[in-house]
């Protein structure tokens, strides 16, 4: 049991890290979801993922800073993704269909994820730059164990794939 704990613990550590930017997260995901105002890895994720690559004061104190620095940007993007989720369920109320309405909420949509996409992958980009050759080798392995695992209620959800 405890074995499984630190699993999940571990899985959310490195998601929190690597998914800075899911859309999920937008919707109440990982590290407190909107209502914690958190999109990024806690202080405790964090944490473990500095002792599992051996990290010095300095690459924390970098990693926290690149964090904060793209968290007023995921936050903006986070909210209009709420904002524009709410779009969507107001439209689909409405007695008459309008394509053209539809088409712009999911262009909005769109564009939203896809800024929430290059905002990870810079985020991911300057964090590989402060790791050593060794521990990008070990946190690319902890990201390959439990990068997947984030996500598995989706697809159990969703019953047969076809």
């Amino acid at each position: 049991m405890k074995r499984s704990i630190f699993a999940a613990v571990g899985a959310v550590a490195v998601a929190g890290l690597m998914a800075l930017a899911d859309p999920a997260a937008a919707h109440g995901g990982f590290g407190g979801g909107r209502g914690g105002g958190k999109l990024f890895a806690s202080s405790f994720q964090l944490a473990y993922i500095a002792r599992q690559l051996d990290m010095t004061a300095e690459q924390k104190t970098q990693v926290r800073e690149v964090l904060d620095d793209a968290r007023p940007e995921a936050d903006r993007l986070a909210d209009a993704m709420i904002a524009n989720r709410a779009a969507m369920k107001a439209f689909r109320k409405n007695e008459t269909f309008s394509e053209a309405e539809i088409r712009a909420i999911a262009d909005q949509q769109g564009s939203l994820v896809a800024d929430m996409m290059v905002l990870h992958a810079r985020v991911h980009s300057q964090i590989k730059d402060i790791l050593s050759p060794e521990q990008l080798e070990r946190f690319e392995k902890m990201r390959k164990r439990h990068g997947g695992k984030r996500h598995h209620y989706r697809d159990s959800d969703r019953g047969p794939q076809s």
